[in-house]
């Protein structure tokens, strides 16, 4: 059974590529040129068959069989070659095909097929990742670029110990921390990149706060003032964007603590909820206005990673000197000041600090605290930056949310509810 649902798996893969394969040039000359779901399929078995020889007989079968297609390949792209931009996806795709197929059959379905669906998805979506690469900039470019030398480069260069004593004091540990949360923010802003704020605004909002929600409250606010007819689409926008805050760190919180995950998870879903309940009702009766002028810079730079990784170390300290000196309000007080500015830093501390004392609730009203912060400061800076007319209706959502989670917080403390 186990050798028929890897010869399926293996087969099933090419198959699906090489319809795809075949689908991309459907109207085109090339139909007949290009290697289609015959000649993927054909690979697919073929890789198989040199997975299942490699196994029971010898590494060579696996060997032939790669060579085998890397010749049919070349083959393909040698008799086209004088076709006018002819490029080398197909013969590509049809080398990964075979090495994904095979991996399956030799045990390693997981990775086999990961890397299998990944190619499916780049040769799927052509158009949209040349629109994607035809919006980004040089500063895009060089501020990524950068991020990766720091993160293939200069992390595995970091010393993997602790200091002063503090067992989270630690350069490597604290820099996973730091590429994580860049990792989210640049999927955000990657978003925004492909759809374009003209796609809409609420599409953008929600995408940026992925990046970060301050920024887009702060966006939105301002172009409030030049747009009041669009109040109701904007104040949807910034709830939307507080409401990804509060996903940010659940997800974090998974992440590095999947208990502590699953305790907040209880307290900040009737605070999501109702959000998206506010966020649809102001959009009922709201203008389809696009935002043109939506800026969210690049979050993924040196600058940026440094900025947040000294915040990082920062908390860590004033969490530890906290701790010993003023004991869980320390802890509560570090959290509520963290909150004004940002609450990524917070939740990971605070739940890697749980995993060692699994039994204190106060991590977990740490974070409880510094996500209301946090949410009622948004709603400030809508009054401040937007007025009192525009400005009151986030403030009073969001105080309402928060007034949720206090308000199931202490019904499941004193009534064990959960």
């Amino acid at each position: 059974m186990d050798v028929l649902l890897s010869f399926f798996m293996s087969t099933a893969l090419a198959l699906l590529i090489g319809v795809e394969r075949q689908y991309s040039v459907r109207n085109s000359s090339e139909n007949e040129a290009v290697a289609g779901v015959r000649t993927f399929s054909l690979v697919g078995i073929l890789a198989y068959l040199s997975g299942f020889l490699t196994i029971k007989l010898s590494y060579l079968f696996g060997i032939a069989g790669f060579l085998t297609v890397l010749l049919l390949a070349g083959l393909g792209y040698l008799r086209d070659f004088s076709t006018k931009g002819r490029g080398l996806t197909t013969e590509i795709a049809l080398v990964v095909t075979f090495l994904s197929s095979y991996l399956i059959s030799v045990g390693y379905r997981q990775v086999g097929v990961i890397s299998g669906v990944i190619l499916f998805t780049f040769l799927s979506n052509k158009d949209l990742l040349h629109t994607f690469v035809s919006k980004l900039t040089k500063d895009d470019f060089v501020a990524t670029l950068k991020f990766l030398i720091l993160a293939a480069i200069v992390y595995p260069l970091l010393p993997d110990n602790s200091f002063m004593g503090i067992s989270m004091l630690n350069p490597a540990g604290v820099f996973k921390i730091v590429v994580l949360i860049a990792g989210i923010s640049f999927m955000g802003y990657a978003g925004i990149r492909l759809v374009g704020a003209k796609k809409g605004l609420i599409v953008s909002a929600i995408l940026g706060s992925f990046v970060s929600s301050t920024a887009v409250t702060i966006n939105l606010s301002n172009f409030y003032k030049s747009n009041k007819e669009s109040g109701r689409l904007l104040t949807a926008g910034i709830i939307l964007g507080c409401t990804i805050m509060f996903v940010r760190v659940l997800i974090l919180a998974w992440v590095f603590n999947n208990t502590l995950f699953k305790n907040i998870f209880i307290y900040f879903i009737p605070a999501i909820i109702f959000l998206l309940i506010f966020s649809g009702i102001s959009l009922k009766d709201a203008s389809k206005d696009n935002l043109d002028n939506f800026k969210i810079e690049n979050p993924v730079s040196i600058s940026s990673a440094v900025k947040f990784g000294l915040l990082l170390l920062v908390i860590i300290l004033m969490a530890d000197f906290m701790k010993k000196h003023f004991g869980d309000a320390g802890v509560l007080v570090l959290a509520a000041i963290s909150g004004i500015s940002d609450v990524d830093a917070i939740t990971v501390l605070m739940s890697k600090m749980a995993s060692t004392d699994s039994g204190n609730n106060i991590y977990m009203l740490a974070i409880i605290v510094a996500s209301i912060v946090n949410s009622l400061v948004k709603g400030f800076l809508a009054v401040y930056i937007g007025g009192k007319n525009f400005g009151l209706r986030v403030l009073s959502a969001l105080f309402v949310g928060s007034f949720i989670i206090v308000i199931f917080y202490f019904l499941n403390t004193v009534y064990s509810l959960f």
